[in-house]
């Protein structure tokens, strides 16, 4: 897994956590997104992530996409409260989390539940 900053097609993948699944069957495929850290001793928690700067506005994390092995996207779901589920056809997929772009700093910088 890494993890990558990019822009496709309007849209910002942030914190990717590009996952590579290869399915025999159909499969129900669930998940949240987790933060860890903060200062010592640090925990993690289920939440969705706002990340901001100055100029360019913020991010926040708010959907998951499945796109199959030719880079078509497959599914897309909504994040509730941080957490994702779908259904599968049997092949190779890759999983992101997926953000949008807020040029708004009025809650910028604050985690969702």
């Amino acid at each position: 897994m890494g993890v990558q900053v990019r822009n496709s097609v309007g849209e910002t993948a942030i914190a990717t956590a590009r996952l590579t699944v290869s399915l025999r069957r159909s499969a129900a495929v669930s998940g949240y997104v987790q933060l860890c850290g903060g200062p010592a001793p640090g925990r993690c928690h289920v939440s969705t992530l706002r990340v901001c700067q100055a100029l360019e506005g913020c991010v926040r994390t708010d959907r998951v996409e499945a796109l199959d092995a030719r880079g078509r996207r497959v599914v897309v779901t909504q994040l509730k409260h941080a957490r994702f589920s779908f259904r599968l056809a049997p092949g190779d997929y890759t999983i992101e989390l997926l953000g949008t772009l807020s040029t708004s700093t009025d809650a910028c910088c604050s985690a969702d539940t």
